[in-house]
């Protein structure tokens, strides 16, 4: 009984596997980029509304609470936000642009709010 040979592929199995891993990390990664620009749109949106919402509150305490209370809420986003850059470095992805822009974008909100409760209080 004969043999048969063999014949190997030029690349190795795990190299292929490797080359749609990239591609399905770049896929990823674009789906994300694109997700967290959606994101700081909406936060943008949101932060204002919350401007448009204060102009109607009168009283200094209620406007030194009021900005206190979206303070606080933009602070929780931006420790969501740090937390998801932390997991995409952790899992050695590239760098997402979009988030590193939402980061700094809620930073700044986050800043503005403390400003306005600040100047109530």
């Amino acid at each position: 009984m004969s043999r048969k040979k063999i014949h190997l592929p030029l690349t190795k199995p795990h190299t292929h596997r490797w080359a749609l891993a990239l591609r399905v990390a770049e896929t990823q990664i674009a789906w994300l980029d694109a997700f967290y620009q959606n994101a700081e749109r909406r936060l943008l949106n949101i932060y204002d509304r919350a401007r448009l919402g204060a102009w109607h509150i009168y009283d200094r305490e209620q406007a030194a609470a009021y900005w206190q209370e979206q303070s606080q809420w933009f602070e929780d986003i931006l420790r969501n936000l740090n937390q998801a850059q932390e997991k995409i470095s952790m899992y050695a992805l590239p760098e997402i642009p979009a988030l590193r822009s939402a980061i700094q974008t809620v930073t700044e909100i986050v800043e503005a709010c403390r400003g306005s409760h600040e100047l109530f209080a």
